[in-house]
């Protein structure tokens, strides 16, 4: 990873890709000299510092240069262990709830649940 100083930047250009408009500029580095390299971002300035790598590429039998910012996590993996916490800790609460609601289903047995006419309820009786 290089922590270069932008010298020079060239005209912002908005690329059309796959993923929509994207922004692109040239750059020169006061480390590298007169090479440009290609950067996808916008917004940069003269004297700025920025963090990355370069990576040459070959075209039409000439090299080029881009410089790549790292690329951000998604999630790190503080934030996933703290997202399986969360969801185990939820699985545990709905399989309690579960089994409170539904005891039959524990060991297997079947618990006969009394029904209205059982407990000598008449169904026409009933308002609702």
């Amino acid at each position: 990873m290089d922590k270069l100083t932008i010298s020079r930047l060239g005209q912002e250009k908005i690329i059309e890709t796959k993923f929509g408009p994207k922004k692109k500029t040239g750059v020169q580095f006061k480390e590298y000299g007169d090479i440009w390299h290609d950067i996808w971002a916008g917004d940069l300035k003269e004297g700025q510092v920025v963090e990355g790598t370069r990576a040459s590429r070959e075209y039409q039998g000439k090299i080029y240069w881009n410089f790549n910012f790292p690329k951000k996590d998604a999630v790190s993996n503080q934030t996933l262990e703290s997202i399986l916490k969360q969801v185990t800790t939820t699985n545990l609460m709905v399989r309690e709830i579960y089994n409170k609601t539904f005891p039959s289903k524990i060991d297997g047995t079947n618990v006969d649940y009394p029904t209205a006419e059982s407990e000598g309820i008449d169904s026409e009786d009933v308002p609702f």
